[in-house]
Protein backbone atom coordinates (compact mmCIF):
# COMPACT_ATOMS: atom_id res chain seq x y z
CA UNK A 1 0.00 0.00 0.00
CA UNK A 2 2.65 2.38 0.30
CA UNK A 3 4.34 1.96 -2.76
CA UNK A 4 1.05 2.23 -4.89
CA UNK A 5 1.08 5.74 -7.15
CA UNK A 6 -2.95 5.45 -6.64
CA UNK A 7 -3.95 5.01 -3.36
CA UNK A 8 -7.26 4.51 -4.34
CA UNK A 9 -6.87 1.18 -6.04
CA UNK A 10 -4.35 0.27 -3.33
CA UNK A 11 -7.15 0.32 -0.46
CA UNK A 12 -9.25 -1.35 -3.12
CA UNK A 13 -6.57 -3.76 -3.35
CA UNK A 14 -6.42 -4.33 0.22
CA UNK A 15 -9.91 -4.91 0.97
CA UNK A 16 -9.87 -7.29 -1.73
CA UNK A 17 -7.11 -9.54 -0.22
CA UNK A 18 -9.52 -9.55 3.31
CA UNK A 19 -12.49 -10.58 1.70
CA UNK A 20 -10.43 -13.55 0.02
CA UNK A 21 -9.12 -14.42 3.30
CA UNK A 22 -12.70 -14.17 4.63
CA UNK A 23 -13.53 -16.86 1.76
CA UNK A 24 -10.42 -19.04 2.71
CA UNK A 25 -11.97 -19.13 6.43
CA UNK A 26 -15.11 -20.00 5.00
CA UNK A 27 -13.93 -22.86 2.74
CA UNK A 28 -11.82 -24.52 6.17
CA UNK A 29 -15.32 -24.79 7.77
CA UNK A 30 -14.29 -21.77 9.59
CA UNK A 31 -17.12 -19.51 9.11
CA UNK A 32 -17.36 -17.17 12.45
CA UNK A 33 -13.45 -16.47 11.61
CA UNK A 34 -14.41 -15.42 7.66
CA UNK A 35 -17.44 -13.18 9.03
CA UNK A 36 -15.67 -11.61 11.75
CA UNK A 37 -12.22 -11.40 8.78
CA UNK A 38 -15.06 -9.48 6.84
CA UNK A 39 -16.40 -7.18 9.89
CA UNK A 40 -13.59 -6.78 11.71
CA UNK A 41 -10.89 -5.99 8.73
CA UNK A 42 -13.17 -4.89 5.53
Amino acid sequence: MLLSRKPVHSALFVALTMINLAILYVALQAPFLGMVQIIVYT
